[in-house]
């Protein structure tokens, strides 16, 4: 039964940009005098009524195709002297075609109000022409089912998403299993709405998001398609709780696993994971240094996450390989660079857990030649490794761990003591003497000897920063190296 639609007479600040384009739109039905509603659908509506900006403009015509339209749009253009591409998708039936045309170089997409049924093996819908009302419903979430009418600039309401806008709520335009068991993908959307925009996931669908039938239909996505998703999570304002959510429905084994880590503990990683997270998040906030810096907060976040792997490993053509490469590359399907980020953080703690370097400088140096610019992300795991929180099992929006103020004292103790030995580049260190150099003042051939004595001349240098090249010398000489 087709629900009432509310209508919604609120303002809606506009860019000039965007006048200028509904401009044009409106111009084109007085124009060629079309008998069509227009309008805008989906992400654009909802963040204009939240006030964020938006350039994701995707319009349906009732009453007319969109591709019909968009023609229009561009013979329209043409008549006023702006010539415009028009690219369609020609592989649908010609009323559920889609079309692009930019305007006030603008890309737009056009479409028509259709109706999706989706079969038991395939998130991929069979889609008809349908009603404006099953346009709305078929989308993942009522904050994602408001349409702009460009005619009067008015918002129409089928699902109540004005009102979870302004209540901050996530919730399915229909039944929530139905919905997930369609498409199960949405799961992961509605977490990474819910952690971007710090909306509450409401009741139903949290409850849906942890059903064995969805669990079930997770094999119906492939890794690839979930990874924008996940990354889209650990850059939102709300990362640790968004993975909380995973956890709390029985996935994060999903999200995480690979052929080759089915044997892991995950209980372990299960109890350790989430925790590690929060904690992790809320000493980079509280930081000056680092706060604004989302980057290396993702890969904090994601080394956290999968720390727990840190001693597990995996035979390859009778090659011991660690777990936590094939956790990133294989499981989350995240890219090599991501995955040399999360390891230089891990290698820089590993060398902050050794404790017997009697030179502090050398200590973080070690460190730091690891992590390289990701040397605040190590320090900051390296200290919250060593306190334990407790966090609900229950995920909510709101949680904010408590930190203790020593746990914030001792990482910026750290910060300072690095910035005061002038090491925050440290990585970028070149050895004053070079390979062949050094072959030559020991009168020998290049062999693996002469990495050894680079090495052992860059921790000479670390340690002591008036070094020049004749005591680097004399430091070489005074040291025998495995020559062969």
């Amino acid at each position: 039964m087709e629900r009432e639609c509310k209508i919604y007479n609120i303002p809606i600040e506009l860019t000039q940009q965007e006048i200028n384009i509904f401009k044009v739109l409106n111009n084109t039905k007085q124009y060629f005098n079309l008998n069509c509603t227009v309008r805008v659908v989906g992400g654009w509506v909802r963040d204009k009524i939240l006030k964020k900006n938006s350039h994701d403009i995707d319009i349906t015509s009732e009453g007319i195709s969109g591709v019909q339209f968009a023609q229009y749009v561009t013979k329209y253009l043409q008549s006023q002297g702006i010539n415009t591409k028009l690219l369609t998708n020609r592989e649908q039936t010609e009323h559920l075609q889609t079309a692009t045309a930019t305007i006030c170089e603008l890309p737009i997409d056009f479409g028509s109000p259709r109706a999706e049924e989706y079969k038991d093996n395939s998130r991929i819908p069979e889609i008809r022409k349908g009603s404006i009302y099953e346009d709305c419903i078929r989308r993942d979430f009522t904050i994602n089912c408001l349409f702009y009418r460009i005619e009067d600039g008015v918002i129409e309401d089928y699902t109540s998403g004005y009102e979870d806008l302004l209540n901050k709520l996530i919730r399915t335009p229909i039944d929530p299993l139905q919905s997930f068991t369609d498409d199960p993908l949405r799961v992961f959307r509605g977490i990474r709405f819910s952690a971007k925009y710090g909306f509450k996931i409401e009741d139903n669908t949290l409850n849906a998001m942890t059903s064995p039938t969805v669990l079930r239909g997770m094999n119906k996505i492939k890794k690839s398609r979930r990874t924008p998703e996940l990354n889209n999570i650990l850059i939102s304002s709300h990362p640790s709780y968004g993975f909380h959510v995973f956890q709390y429905c029985h996935l994060l084994k999903e999200v995480l696993i690979t052929e080759e880590s089915t044997e892991c503990n995950w209980e372990i990683v299960q109890s350790n994971s989430i925790p590690l997270m929060y904690c992790c998040e809320e000493v980079f906030n509280s930081i000056s240094q680092v706060k604004d810096d989302t980057d290396m907060l993702k890969h904090l976040l994601l080394t956290a996450l999968c720390y727990s792997f840190k001693n597990d490993t995996f035979f390859f053509k009778k090659k011991e390989l660690p777990m936590i490469p094939n956790i990133i590359i294989e499981g989350l399907k995240f890219t090599s660079k991501e995955r040399e980020k999360v390891d230089n953080i891990i290698e820089g703690v590993n060398l902050l857990n050794q404790h017997n370097c009697k030179c502090e400088r050398l200590y973080y140096g070690r460190s730091m030649l690891k992590s390289k610019e990701m040397w605040k992300a190590s320090i900051i795991l390296y200290c919250c490794l060593n306190s334990h929180f407790t966090i609900p099992s229950y995920p909510n929006i709101y949680f904010k761990i408590q930190i203790e103020p020593t746990l914030l004292q001792t990482v910026q103790h750290h910060f300072d003591l690095i910035y005061q030995f002038q090491l925050d580049n440290i990585w970028l260190i070149t050895p004053a003497i070079n390979g062949n150099q050094i072959t030559q003042l020991y009168q020998t051939k290049k062999g693996k000897w002469v990495s050894t004595a680079i090495n052992a001349l860059i921790e000479y240098q670390i340690s002591n920063p008036t070094y020049t090249f004749d005591s680097c010398k004399e430091f070489l000489l005074q040291h025998q190296f495995d020559i062969c």
